[in-house]
């Protein structure tokens, strides 16, 4: 925008040589005006007199009379700003740092030749610099519109096979892992087309891709397929949220194998399918998709079909008994070796202590088995005991000196043992440990064992000093019973309680309700599973004392430790 485009005005200039009175009379006759503009005999602006200044003057008694017989040059600013029409308003008053001036006494503009064309006054330039900002308000808006519209465009190009427009397999297996985040179950389905290959060298790869996109179509549109994907080649994958399954992957399997209409007439595939369940069969995306292929190849081997993961049938490295027997040498061994997640003080920001967690780091089979997959084989076999002791002995001699505590879960079934008290505060003494640095952690499943036995178990520990902490709150229905059974001093929240930025209504409620009700019988809170610094701003806010999780630290080997030193990822 140019100045001549403003609410400039012309005012009639002075001279000056002209008297005081004429300078009052300016004012008087031109209310708008800011500023009087003086010019010489050329009518170029050569000073100013302020409206400001000129209050300044008359607002003294002896003012007005002082300044009529001294005359205007007595009074005169002849540092005006002077600025052309057609100068740019944004230029111009972007390279004017303080604009209080110009705010309270307007600016001065000539024609191209210098000589004076009138002024704009104080309000004028307000009015030109909120316009030049609404301007640029405007193009930023512009600009962060087209920006967010190409960067929609990437994440589809990144996201979207190019041949069938359906997912591809990036974005299919981030979009596995959120389920799993939010463990929601579901079963994952991987497709293996049959006797694509021959159809493709025989017809050519026109129509091989034609066949691909159209069955690529007819997966995304299925009932109750979601998230279709072409994983490459002929391999295809689709979520089912809903309970039937099998159900629903016949479906999709009686609309890959319909003929598909070509320029060549009609062609068409098989189709084997591979399902696998979270959190049944895999608790993690990779274990889960592997679960899929293996019943998926099951089933291709026999023909084709559908095909639901089974263990003792698709396990290649091994079968159900064999892994029984690997685990039995693991414990025998002791080759289960216990890792440290650190948990964090929310008042102090500092590590308080540490959860001791179970890895089998060198099992020697193909994919590393989840605590999830080995440790109800541990229980089953009757295990847990020597599995117990050994996890105990090696993360009692890594604890170094210092007040952080170590926290042990502790099966049900080792708490119906009467000796289980002694020999546990037998192996701190062995270890010069004292009590009150240790905690043991018990889920709601001690109900369902001998109460009273695990209560005389229990107290019998917890004189001695050590704590109890009572881990998985919220997910079962007899946790605030048990509250009154056992003498907790904490409490663990379960990381479904935490839930996620878009969750509203009953889920923030609960936790606020948890954590209200921990401060209210003094027990000390600790929320487990702690992934995203919203979570950890939620629970800073509803004052929750502790917390961990992956944002806070992983777990690591005590073998890898020297010392429980900086192993946080957040403060």
């Amino acid at each position: 925008m140019k100045f001549r485009s403003t609410s400039w005005k012309h005012f009639p200039p002075l001279s000056v040589d002209d008297s005081f009175d004429a300078l009052s009379a300016f004012f008087v006759s031109n209310p708008e005006a800011t500023l009087c503009p003086v010019v010489d005999r050329r009518g170029r602006p050569n000073g100013f007199v302020s409206l400001q200044a000129f209050q300044r003057i008359i607002s003294n008694p002896y003012g007005y009379a002082l300044n009529q017989k001294r005359g205007l040059a007595a009074i005169l600013d002849r540092n005006p700003l002077v600025l052309e029409l057609n100068d740019d308003t944004a230029s111009v008053f972007s390279s004017i740092r303080d604009k209080s001036d110009l705010l309270t006494n307007g600016l001065i503009l000539v024609h191209d030749d210098g000589v004076y064309a009138g002024c704009l006054n104080a309000l004028g330039v307000f009015h030109a610099l909120t316009e030049i900002h609404a301007n640029m308000l405007s193009d930023l808006k512009a600009e962060i519109v087209e920006r967010e519209r190409a960067e929609q465009t990437v994440r589809q190009l990144a996201d979207t096979d190019p041949l069938t427009r359906i997912l591809n397999r990036r974005a299919f297996i981030r979009e596995v892992e959120a389920l799993i985040h939010a463990q929601q179950p579901f079963t994952c389905a991987l497709v293996d087309l049959d006797r694509f290959k021959p159809l493709n060298d025989r017809y050519g790869h026109a129509v091989g891709d034609h066949v691909l996109k159209e069955l690529a179509r007819r997966l995304s549109e299925a009932e109750g397929c979601r998230l279709a994907c072409r994983l490459g080649g002929d391999e295809f994958a689709f979520i089912i949220c809903d309970a039937d399954a099998s159900e629903i992957a016949a479906r999709a399997q009686s609309a890959i194998v319909s003929p598909v209409e070509t320029d060549l007439g009609l062609v068409s595939v098989g189709a084997s399918i591979g399902l696998a369940s979270y959190p049944d069969d895999a608790v993690d995306e990779v274990n889960l998709m592997y679960a899929a292929d293996k019943a998926m190849i099951r089933i291709k081997s026999e023909g084709g079909g559908i095909a639901v993961f089974d263990r003792r049938m698709d396990l290649s490295d091994m079968d159900a008994q064999e892994f029984d027997k690997t685990i039995i040498s693991a414990v025998k061994d002791n080759r289960f070796q216990p890792a440290v997640q650190p948990i964090l003080d929310l008042r102090s920001h500092s590590v308080a202590g540490y959860e001791v967690l179970a890895r089998w780091p060198n099992s020697g089979l193909k994919r590393q088995p989840s605590p999830k997959q080995f440790m109800p084989p541990v229980e089953r076999l009757g295990l847990i005991d020597s599995f117990f002791w050994s996890m105990l002995n090696q993360a009692l001699r890594w604890l170094p000196d210092g007040r952080s505590f170590l926290s042990f879960n502790v099966s049900p079934s080792q708490l119906t043992s009467l000796e289980f008290s002694d020999l546990f505060l037998n192996a701190l003494r062995r270890h010069k440990v004292e009590p009150s640095r240790i905690e043991l952690e018990i889920t709601e499943n001690v109900l369902f064992r001998n109460i009273d036995t695990s209560k005389q178990v229990l107290g019998k520990i917890v004189d001695a000093g050590v704590s109890l902490a009572l881990d998985d709150f919220g997910t079962g229905y007899s946790s605030l019973s048990l509250l009154e059974e056992l003498p907790f001093k904490k409490v663990k929240l379960d990381k479904s309680l935490l839930g996620k930025k878009s969750d509203s209504g009953v889920l923030p409620k609960v936790l606020t309700g948890s954590l209200k009700m921990c401060r209210e019988m003094n027990l000390i809170s600790c929320a487990e599973g702690v992934e995203t610094s919203w979570q950890l701003e939620q629970l800073a806010a509803r004052k929750c004392d502790l917390v961990q999780g992956f944002l806070i630290g992983r777990a690591v080997l005590c073998k890898e430790l020297t010392s429980p030193s900086v192993i946080t990822q957040a403060s």
